[in-house]
């Protein structure tokens, strides 16, 4: 077949080097991808690797995806069976997204992309939601999460570079907010720090935000933004319950207590699987006690986001203490709180 390389593949391809001694070695592990007409579809840096080492390029490997019969949803099975690398997955989407006309479409794709992606996501065997972290991997340009992804097909990788890419947004988002910071004092504070958790000590996964580790946690002067009199509720998970103490007592405030969230399914967990999470009471010395003298220290609430905390613990804070509200690291705003979710902001 002849391998037709349009325009939009003529850029910087970056060094090539390090992948045209490994097709010297073993060879090409991966064929390119090109449509029917021979078009190529992904793999501009295999080809000019393959052309460097003085290979004719029609003699390259090629997988053919044939996309007018994989939008009628005739394709051939083989084609789910190959072995397509998640940043092909995302070349060939976009390739079966222009190639979309009314002559391939049925009436329930009339709404647009959702029923074309789960078509995508059939003819890729990859889950739509896979397929759509991947395309976000692909737009970022990052060569490093690209390959990282790229290292296997299974979601797990697709996952991780997808985890790292918004912890990197994050940062960003960071860097460039001039949001103000915290102003006022406040007699009610809660605080969800960014852990850099030990994956080894409690088996889960990094999130998606940027993260501080505890010698940075210590160093926020959470105090200034304390009242006179001042509650400070500091959430934690079980393996960082220690932690969390010792945090809040360098902050300058006494422990007291804690409120337990009691989920409804259980998570990871290195020893025992955790269904519980944790938000340390702690107070200003000199405080008032409490408003309410009839709360229980447990609660029961669905899990949300990675982060996200019920709404029943916000009930149960303004129940329990005294406005004005401050929530620190907060990722949503909040009716009659001041939420500050910058950590560049919050560590003035």
């Amino acid at each position: 077949m002849e391998i037709k390389i349009g325009e939009r593949f003529r850029k910087d391809l970056g060094d090539l080097d390090a992948l045209k001694q490994s097709i010297k070695d073993i060879g090409l592990l991966h064929p390119v991808v090109v449509n029917e007409q021979g078009n190529l579809i992904a793999g501009a840096r295999r080809c000019e690797a393959w052309i460097q080492l003085g290979n004719d390029i029609n003699d390259i490997p090629v997988n053919v995806i044939n996309i007018p019969d994989a939008l009628r949803g005739e394709h051939d099975e083989n084609a789910v069976r190959k072995n397509f690398t998640p940043s092909e997955a995302v070349a060939i989407w976009k390739a079966m997204e222009k190639r979309i006309g009314n002559q391939y479409m049925q009436p329930s794709d009339s709404d647009g992309s959702t029923e074309r992606r789960k078509r995508a996501s059939k003819v890729l065997n990859l889950s739509t939601d896979s397929l759509s972290k991947a395309k976000q991997i692909m737009e970022s340009k990052n060569k490093e999460l690209i390959t990282e992804m790229d290292k296997q097909k299974q979601g797990n990788n697709i996952n991780s570079a997808y985890r790292k890419l918004q912890r990197m947004k994050d940062e960003e988002q960071i860097k460039n907010n001039h949001q103000n910071p915290i102003k006022g004092k406040f007699k009610t504070i809660v605080i969800d720090p960014p852990w850099n958790y030990d994956e080894n000590i409690i088996g889960r996964t990094k999130p998606t935000y940027a993260l501080l580790s505890m010698e940075t946690l210590e160093t926020l002067d959470i105090m200034k933004y304390a009242d006179e009199t001042c509650h400070l509720y500091l959430w934690t998970t079980n393996a960082y319950i220690w932690r969390a103490i010792e945090l809040g007592k360098r902050w300058g405030f006494l422990y007291k207590t804690c409120l337990t969230w009691c989920k409804p399914t259980i998570g990871l967990g290195t020893y025992f699987r955790n269904n519980t999470e944790h938000c340390l009471f702690f107070i200003k010395e000199g405080s008032k006690s409490t408003r309410a003298k009839n709360i229980g220290t447990w609660f029961e609430a669905e899990r949300g986001e990675h982060s996200q905390k019920p709404e029943i613990f916000y009930e149960i804070v303004e129940r329990a203490s005294f406005p004005p509200y401050l929530d620190i690291f907060g990722r949503r705003q909040r009716k009659n709180w001041a939420v500050f979710g910058n950590l560049k902001e919050a560590l003035k």
